[in-house]
Order: C-alpha cells, then structure tokens, then sequence
C-alpha cells in the first residue's frame, strides 16, 4: 500500500541534500566553494551595488515556463527573509529588456534588478541551463549553485540564503 508521508524540515534537507550533486550548476565557474568572478556584471552595474551583499543570481529565460514558474517560490522566500541590506538579486537574462520587462508584468520576481541583453554574462560563465540559481557570500565565494528547479532546490536555496543571512 503506498501512501504520503509529509516530510519533517530536517527531511527535507536530506532529500535536497541527496540531489543536490545531479543538479549542481552546469558552468564548470559556477561551484559551490569557488570565488565568484565579479567582473561580467561591472560592465552592466556600479561595483559598490554588490560590495559586502549576499549575491543571487538567477538566470532565466521567459520563454522557459520552468523558469517563470519558479518565480512564486523564490518571491515567497523572500517575503519570509529578505532583508535589503545585505542581500542584491540579479536577474539574469539574454532576452531583450522589453521581452523580460513583459514576462515579470506577467510572473514578478521580488526584489530583483533585471539585467537584460546579457549574452555576455552568460558566455562568460560558460552558462547555458536555464533556470540556474547562485547564491554567493559577501565576500563573493559561490554557496549554492543549481541548475533545474524542484521543491527540493528551493528548500536548499532558502536554506543556505537564511544561514548566510544569520552568519
């Protein structure tokens, strides 16, 4: 007889935790535990925008409903512990800023400045999955990078945002 079994938190971090490595991120320069190389987005915004905040980046596409659709679940960690102060969300994408522009309208993304025309971003970080979601310290060293979306990818995305949150 099969059934379902809600998971505790704790449990829910094992599983995250036990698929974590199929969905790391695909850019051999986005690690977890490698400095995150800065430069790609001073051509696009002022360096002491992101000096001494915790960074995530979320590279998306609007025409990747997988994407767009996980929009909800980053806006409502957000609302539970988004603190402006310390923490600067980029979203990332190649698409024109009127393609991008229309699609938030129609799915917003909390709290995040749009970059747009971003070709160059993603060829520097040899990125070409989408959705992928960084979180990197204030001292630029990546913590979370995933490529794919899931419940499980958003309990461990919280996860380590919180905890840089409270360091």
């Amino acid at each position: 007889k099969q059934y379902l079994k809600r998971l505790s938190p704790r449990e829910q971090m094992e599983a995250a935790d036990r698929i974590m490595s199929r969905l790391a991120a695909k850019s051999p320069l986005l690690k977890t535990g490698m400095k995150l190389n800065m430069l790609p987005f001073f051509e696009v915004m002022d360096r002491t925008e992101l000096d001494q905040k915790v960074k995530v980046l979320i590279f998306w596409s609007p025409e990747c409903p997988p994407c767009t659709e996980s929009f909800e679940s980053v806006n409502e960690i957000f609302r539970q512990i988004y603190n402006p102060q310390e923490v600067i969300t980029l979203a990332v994408t190649m698409r024109s800023q009127e393609q991008a522009s229309t699609k938030l309208q129609e799915k917003p993304l909390l709290y995040a400045k749009l970059i747009s025309s971003a070709s160059g971003i993603f060829t520097a970080y040899n990125l070409n999955t989408m959705p992928t979601f960084v979180i990197a310290d204030k001292n630029d060293v990546i913590q979370f990078a995933v490529s794919g979306i899931g419940p499980q990818v958003m309990v461990a995305f919280k996860s380590h945002l919180r905890a840089l949150l409270n360091q």
